[in-house]
This record gives C-alpha cells, sequence and structure tokens, in this order.
C-alpha cells in the first residue's frame, strides 16, 4: 500500500500508541519518521510538527519503506 505523506488525523499525544511496534521508516529528506505495528495504524512524526496517525483497516503493519523519488510511504 501506498500513502501520500500528510494522509491520517493530527495525534495530541506522541506517546499513545496502540500495540507493539514492529516497523520504522526514516525519510531523512523531509525529516519524517514513520512507524506502524498491532495497532494496524501508521503514525508519522515531522520533525517539529504533530505526529499523525492513519488507521487502516489491513491488518498489522510489518514494515515500512519511503519511496526514494517522491513522498510516498511503502506499507506491508
Amino acid at each position: 500500500t501506498w500513502l501520500p505523506r500528510g494522509a491520517g488525523e493530527p495525534r495530541r499525544e506522541p506517546g499513545d500508541r496502540r500495540g507493539s511496534l514492529l516497523a520504522l521508516a526514516w525519510d531523512p529528506r523531509a525529516g519524517v519518521l514513520a512507524a506502524g505495528g498491532l495497532d494496524e495504524a501508521i503514525t508519522t512524526w515531522p520533525i517539529g510538527q504533530v505526529p499523525t496517525r492513519l488507521p487502516l483497516d489491513r491488518g498489522t503493519i510489518e514494515a515500512l519503506a519511503w519511496s526514494p523519488v517522491d513522498d510516498q510511504l511503502a506499507a506491508v
């Protein structure tokens, strides 16, 4: 699944993850960390901004990777 950067809803509590963390991906060009796991959602943390949580109806997030050519995130 490819997701555009910025998709999802802002989160007010960055430490509020439900379930175990299984995947992390860092985008050094944009300064964004993405995280996913058993909570069936992807959370992104842009440097200096409020984290965003994007719930997915696809199950556990086992791996994440930013595209090397644009601002999309792959989730498996």
